[in-house]
């Protein structure tokens, strides 16, 4: 809720969403054509070349996915990114987004690699040159998360595990 509250772009709260629904990969996730969210189903299809255990995966979309895809999906074309940035650019690396975000949502923060104190800017009042290094959450948090809430809600394991990808259940647990 705290991320969701301050991802102020919609790519940014359209993957948010989607990762803590369904605990899908990153590279999966940034991957996702229009083609594939078919919204008179209300349905996300990731194919088996996009994931890494080489199996397509479908699922249904809860209604704040629904509203977010279809805001998503308005001016691209079927072979468009789903999740794009201003000018219909494709998301690939997000990393200052998500280090901003959490920093912002108070999930995060950057810490001197030499005397390990919270800075603020780029160099810390010790006078280290190191630059600063992230600590807190991290995007593959979602997929223990998505998961632990699918449990909770009562969905069988092997439902999890198909949705999520997860081949075994000791890499699942």
């Amino acid at each position: 809720a705290k991320l969701t509250a301050n991802a102020s772009q919609l790519w940014l709260r359209l993957f948010l969403e989607l990762d803590f629904t369904y605990g899908w990969r990153k590279s999966e996730l940034v991957a996702l054509r229009v083609h594939q969210c078919d919204l008179i189903s209300k349905s996300i299809r990731l194919e088996a070349d996009q994931s890494k255990n080489s199996e397509a995966r479908q699922v249904i979309m809860t209604q704040q996915v629904y509203e977010l895809v279809k805001q998503a999906v308005v001016g691209k074309g079927p072979g468009d990114f789903l999740l794009t940035r201003e000018g219909n650019k494709p998301v690939r690396d997000f990393r200052r987004a998500w280090r901003t975000l959490t920093i912002k949502a108070g999930l995060g923060r950057m810490t001197c690699r030499a005397c390990g104190k919270t800075v603020t800017t780029s160099e810390c009042e010790c006078g280290s040159e190191l630059r600063p290094r992230y600590v807190g959450r991290i995007v593959h948090d979602f997929r223990r998360s998505a998961a632990r809430q699918l449990r909770r809600a009562g969905v069988a394991e092997s439902v999890i595990m198909r949705v999520g990808g997860w081949r075994t259940a000791s890499i699942f647990r």
